[in-house]
């Protein structure tokens, strides 16, 4: 089992230490937004305003580029390799797209390089 000393990690907007499961979820706002994996309590806390805008943003991005990829999934148990390549497509446009308005986002709010 992997073990992490607290306070290694640093917080993408301002530096401080924390956790790798809030350090991870400053980085990656899908973590805390769409998937409720780890709790924000420090972008609640010190980056309200961010966590605000994360969570308009990150799930549009994110249930586009899930419903993608499991419709490509489920025409690839069919058969369609047509419909598979044509999902595919738009699922990794998707998660590209997703980065971008993440690497956006941090840089709006004063991310120290961590995009």
């Amino acid at each position: 089992m992997l073990r992490f000393k607290k306070g290694s990690a640093k917080c993408a907007l301002c530096g401080a230490p924390l956790s790798w499961e809030e350090a991870l979820a400053t980085r990656f706002s899908c973590l805390s937004t769409c998937l409720r994996v780890v709790e924000p309590r420090h972008l609640k806390h010190h980056h309200a305003d961010f966590l605000r805008e994360a969570e308009k943003k990150a799930p549009i991005h994110f249930y586009a580029f899930l419903i993608m990829s499991s419709l490509a999934c489920l025409y690839l148990a069919l058969g369609s390799l047509y419909m598979v390549m044509t999902l595919s497509v738009l699922a990794g446009a998707a998660l590209v797209r997703g980065t971008v308005v993440r690497r956006r986002l941090l840089k709006a709010y004063g991310a120290r390089g961590a995009y």
